[in-house]
Parts: C-alpha cells; structure tokens; sequence
C-alpha cells in the first residue's frame, strides 16, 4: 500500500508539473499576443503620424528655405529679412496649430511628438523677437530671436533622434 500511495502521489506530481508547464506556455503565448498586438499598434501610430507629418514637414520646409534665403550667408538687408519673416510668420503660427491637432496614438510617439510643437514655438518666438528687433534697431533682440530659433533647431534634431529610435524600436 504504501508503494501504491507513492505511485499516486507521483501521477499527482507528475500531472502538476506538466499542468504548471503547459500554463507557463499559455502565459508565454498569452504574453507574446500582447506585445505582438502592442506592436502592431506601435506601427499603426507610427505610420498615421507619417501620414499626418508628411505634408507639415514639406510646409515647414519651404518656410525654413524662404527664412534661409535672407540671413546667414544670405543676408542683404534688414528690410529684406523684416519682409519675408513678417510675411512667414502668420504661416509658422498655422503650421503651429496644425501640430498640435495631431492626436498621437501611442504614449511615447506622443512625447517625441511634444518635443516637435515646443520646438516650433521656440522658432515662433525667435521670428517674433526677429521682428521686434528689426522694427526697433534692436541688436539684443535680434541676438535673442537668433537664439529662440536656435533652440528650435536643436529640439527638431531632439526630435529626429528620439525618431529614429522609436522607429527602430517598432520596426526593427
């Protein structure tokens, strides 16, 4: 009797084992389905924010190019820069807008995206103090319109590496 209860017990054992074994796999699986299903969404977010990115960034690109044809290198007069960057402006506060009614999906593509609206606003004040400097011959603003903008483009290559590894990361 004896060696017949410890054959049960090891059925009941043995069957334990196998049953915790094969729940462990469903969990895996189960595991496995989420993340599968998270990436999938990662990848739907991030291919409607192309979409909606695209067409905004080619915007914001011919802005940059007009705003580039009169400073640095460039630069001919104060009246040229002052025309085209008031005439920019009412368009960088649009494209602003425009960026922030994006609705981001995904948390983390969220916060990139964050990243790219406080660096359009930067370059909206520096355009801003831009204008006020040009208007009133004042050399301060001009150098602190000069560092807004600045800010901006560092933030947009914030935002392009935080891209790039989102991307990698959904991708792969």
């Amino acid at each position: 009797m004896n060696r017949r209860l410890r054959l049960a017990c090891a059925a009941v054992l043995v069957a334990t084992i196998v049953g915790s074994v094969s729940s462990c796999g469903d969990a895996s699986q189960k595991v496995a389905d989420a993340v599968s299903n998270d990436d999938e969404k990662a990848q739907e977010a991030l291919d409607d924010y192309r979409d909606e990115m695209t067409p905004l960034g080619e915007r914001e690109e011919e802005l940059l190019e007009r705003y580039a044809s009169v400073q640095g290198a460039n630069y001919t007069t104060d009246r040229a820069m002052y025309r085209v960057v008031s005439t920019d402006l009412p368009e960088w506060v649009q494209l602003s807008d425009d960026f922030q009614q994006i609705e981001v999906e995904d948390d983390e593509l969220a916060d990139i995206h964050d990243v790219y609206i406080e660096a359009t606003a930067a370059r909206i004040r520096g355009f801003t103090l831009l204008l006020s400097g040009l208007e009133n011959f004042d050399r301060r603003a001009i150098a602190d319109a000069n560092d807004a903008i600045g800010e901006g483009n560092q933030l947009v290559r914030e935002w392009g590496q935080d891209m790039d590894e989102f991307v990698e990361d959904v991708e792969g």
